[in-house]
This record gives structure tokens, C-alpha cells and sequence, in this order.
């Protein structure tokens, strides 16, 4: 049988199954160049991520900052005399980090902003970023009254200048336990063992 312009239906299906065919074979070789690519990029970011790794008191150096992770300590309980803010040890910990920051450029650099919750943007997380936790506010501060020389409101300092901040994190501690965690230095600029 065929169609007013002399093509059979026959031919007609059959080229309309090859269209079909290679748009499908097209798209798979498309889908699969782009899983190749997504897995080159992830692969890539790892060893970054793993090249980034830094210890306790190691230098870590940008074009603004000099940061010195000087302690990370595991605790249940932070503050000062009768003023202490604990958490129930069978479900969490608290992760109390200590951070030199130095500016090294020529103009004063704000060294964290604050997010919605007040927390600031320091983190802690496993290498595969499945678990991360910001700094907790509550015990942030509580932490903070602990040292003498710490200037809580010191957002931006000039340069040459140093402050000292200690960021500390409220965190399941059997996904603690169970993982190795990093400190999460602006932005994934260094990760810094916490253990």
C-alpha cells in the first residue's frame, strides 16, 4: 500500500523505527560521555579534597589569611564556672576547635560572616561530605568565655593583625566515632583532621 506521494507504508515505518533507533543510540552515547565526564570531575575533586589535608598546627596560607588550627579537643560540657553548657554524652559530643587567623594582605578582611542561624562558617565533615555540622552558637559562645584574650565581637581585623576563634560543633557521636572528620577551612580552602 502506498501513500499519495508513492512511499509504501512499509518503508515508511521501517525509516521512522531507524530514526528512532539512532536518536536512542545518539542519546545513550551522549549519557554515557557525560556520566564519564561527571566521574572524572568527582574523581578530580577527591584528590583536591585529599591534597588539601592538613594537621593540627600546620600553616595554612591564601592570598588573605594565615590560619593555624591550634587544637581540636572532644568534650561534653564548655563554659566557665556555674555558667556551663553541656550535652547528653550517650547521643553527642562536642567537637571545640581553636583557630589563629592572621591577615597577610594590605587591607583589613572580614574573617567570617555570620549565617541565618548565627552560626559562622566553619564546619566539620566526613570526607564523602555525607555529614556535616556548623559551628553550634550556643556552645560557640559558651566555649569562648573559657579564654581571657578572646574578643567575641572581632569580626574584621587589619593587617597584620591576628584573633583567635573557636568554633565548636554539637555532633552525633556514633557518626563521630564511626567516620574521620575534617575541619572545614573557608570553604574547603584546607580540611584539617579532627582526630
Amino acid at each position: 500500500m502506498k501513500n499519495n506521494k508513492g512511499i509504501s507504508l512499509i518503508k515508511l515505518v521501517i525509516i521512522i523505527v531507524i530514526v528512532i533507533a539512532l536518536f536512542f543510540l545518539i542519546s545513550q552515547i551522549i549519557l554515557k560521555s557525560e556520566e564519564e565526564n561527571s566521574k572524572k570531575l568527582e574523581q578530580a575533586r577527591l584528590v583536591a579534597r585529599q591534597e588539601s589535608i592538613c594537621n593540627i598546627g600546620d600553616k595554612i596560607t591564601t592570598d588573605k589569611f594565615e590560619i593555624t588550627v591550634t587544637n581540636i579537643e572532644e568534650r561534653t560540657k564548655v563554659g566557665v564556672s556555674k555558667y556551663y553548657s553541656t550535652v547528653d554524652d550517650y547521643w553527642y559530643i562536642l567537637i571545640c576547635s581553636t583557630i589563629q587567623i592572621k591577615n597577610i594582605s594590605n587591607e583589613p578582611k572580614r574573617i567570617y560572616d555570620y549565617r541565618p542561624d548565627f552560626s559562622m562558617y566553619f564546619k566539620i565533615e566526613d570526607f564523602n561530605e555525607k555529614h556535616k555540622y556548623y559551628n553550634d552558637p550556643e556552645y560557640t559562645a559558651h566555649y569562648q568565655f573559657e579564654f581571657d584574650n578572646f574578643d567575641v565581637a572581632e569580626l574584621t581585623i587589619n593587617p597584620g593583625e591576628t584573633v583567635t576563634v573557636s568554633p565548636v560543633f554539637k555532633v552525633d557521636k556514633n557518626i563521630y566515632q564511626n567516620e574521620t572528620f575534617y575541619l572545614n577551612i573557608l570553604g574547603g580552602t584546607a580540611l584539617v583532621k579532627t582526630k
